[in-house]
Order: structure tokens, then sequence, then C-alpha cells
């Protein structure tokens, strides 16, 4: 099971974007779990409380300016927005945002903040086409659902929107993660602990049941 979080904001004052399609379309497909954050009322700390948690994929579908992912009343710059993804260690971060991969005013990419803390993420390096970003992301979630790794799945959305809008699928760059594959070292990492803590626990019981035999037999 593909695990997605979806992350949408509404900003007031600006055009809204089609999410409502979004989760639709891909709580619909097979072997994804989707969890969904936003609307108007989605506060920072809801976003860094989600984030935090789990998933293969992270989907911000918003609006976004060079170096920023804007909110209702609030944004994130690139150092925020790493350092909360970075705590939920997913598979591939995907900024659906116009700008997203724009060199701002804090002289660093948002993708490329996200990247260069371990984590695979696309970034769009134009305006983003709302209907394009939409096949994009459902194509990708999708591919990767059905087994592929992120780049064959990038690659498979990508040419799902190259004929009909060729701008936003030149602008569709998958930046690998600077230290690729720690998710997966620090899951196995994870995994010894967890190994070493249940034999701990059977080597402490094993102790106890020999104590017990101990002053049966008055050993």
């Amino acid at each position: 099971m593909l695990d997605v979080l979806l992350v949408a904001p509404v900003v007031p004052g600006l055009p809204p974007l089609s999410w409502m399609t979004e989760i639709t379309s891909i709580s619909a497909q097979q072997g994804v779990n989707l969890s969904f954050v936003g609307g108007e009322t989605i506060t920072k700390a809801d976003v860094a409380n989600v984030l935090r948690a789990r998933h293969d994929i992270v989907l911000w579908a918003g609006h976004g300016r060079p170096g920023e992912l804007l909110g209702p009343g609030w944004k994130v710059q690139p150092e925020w927005i790493a350092v909360q993804i970075r705590c939920g260690l997913p598979r591939l971060v995907i900024l659906a945002a116009c700008g997203s991969g724009i060199t701002g005013r804090h002289m660093t990419a948002l993708a490329a903040e996200v990247a260069h803390s371990g984590i695979n993420t696309v970034a769009f390096l134009t305006n983003v086409d709302d209907r394009a970003a939409l096949i994009y992301d459902q194509e990708l979630i999708r591919a990767a659902a059905a087994g592929a790794d992120m780049w064959s799945a990038h690659r498979v959305a990508v040419e799902a929107i190259r004929d009909d809008y060729p701008r936003t699928a030149k602008a569709a760059t998958l930046i690998p993660g600077f230290t690729d594959g720690i998710r997966d070292f620090i899951v196995r990492i994870e995994n010894l602990e967890n190994s070493l803590n249940n034999l701990c626990i059977r080597v402490d019981d094993m102790k106890k049941s020999l104590d017990k035999l101990s002053q049966h037999f008055n050993l």
C-alpha cells in the first residue's frame, strides 16, 4: 500500500485550485492510502504535525512563489519545509506550486533545500498549469502504486502531459536526494533496533524463568 499525504492550503484572494478533484482521483486508485490536510483554516502547526508522520509520498498542491509556499495567512520558507518533511522520511516530495524550483530571495530553492535533506523532490521551474499538475500527480502516484521506482514514475507522469502541456512537462524536474537512500538506511536501522529490543525482552523473560526454576529446585 502506497501512503500518500496531500497538503492543499487555500489562500484567500488567490485563484482556487482543483484539489477536491485531486482527492477524488487519487483516493480512488488501487493500492493507495490517501491522507489529506488543507482548506482555508489550515494552520502552519497543522502542516508541521502531518509532515512528521511517515508517508511514502508527500504532495503539496497549492500556491507558491520563488522561495516560499503560501498558506492562509502564513508562508513557509526552504529551511522550514525541509526540516518538517525530513521528519517523515518520504520516498518523494512533490511541490506542485508555482515557482517551487526557482531560487528566491532566500538564495535557495525550496526543492533544492528538501533534496539537500536527503529526499527525492519534484519541483516545477515555472508557473504550473493546474490541470497539467493534476494529471502529473495522478499518473506518478498510479505508477508508484504499481511498483515503479520514483524515477520511472516521474518519467511516466511527464509523458502523460508532454503533448497537451509541453511547458509544464518541461518544467517538471525530479531532484535526487543529495544523500539518496537515507530513508531506507534509517528504516533498516529502526528495524534492527526493534529486533534488538525484542531480543532483550526475550532474554529477560528467559532469565526470569531460570530464576524461578532455580528457586523451585533450591539451586
